[in-house]
């Protein structure tokens, strides 16, 4: 059988998404409870600190990532492929919906996935 060749960047989502679920299972409450009463008050914070640092830093990339939509509805009339509009419109946001410029219609929203 032909292996799937999988692109490294879907890779290193897979792996990230691996490493934060063991994070999160190794990174209990209690972790955080028992390290402030066990380490030097400086030490814990600078920890905490760090700890938090990396995490809005994984977030904000996340947040800030782009976003995908589905593909291109075909237009039940006429059989053509819809194309994001308003591009060019000052109402609403580009890309709001679907459009079929053939026969001048919606055809439905478009929203990320």
């Amino acid at each position: 059988m032909d292996a799937e060749i999988v692109p490294e960047s879907i890779v290193a989502l897979k792996d990230a998404i691996t490493a934060l679920n063991a994070l999160k299972r190794a990174v209990t409450k209690d972790t955080f409870v028992q390290a402030a009463k066990e380490a030097e008050a400086h030490e814990y914070a600078e920890l905490r600190a760090k700890l938090l640092a990396k995490a809005t830093s994984i977030e904000k990339k996340a947040l800030h990532a782009p976003l995908v939509y589905g593909d291109a509805p075909v237009c039940g009339t006429c059989a053509t492929a819809a194309v994001p509009r308003p591009a060019e419109a000052k109402v609403g946001k580009p890309g709001a919906y679907w459009w079929c410029e053939t026969c001048q219609t919606t055809q439905g929203t478009r929203s990320p996935l």
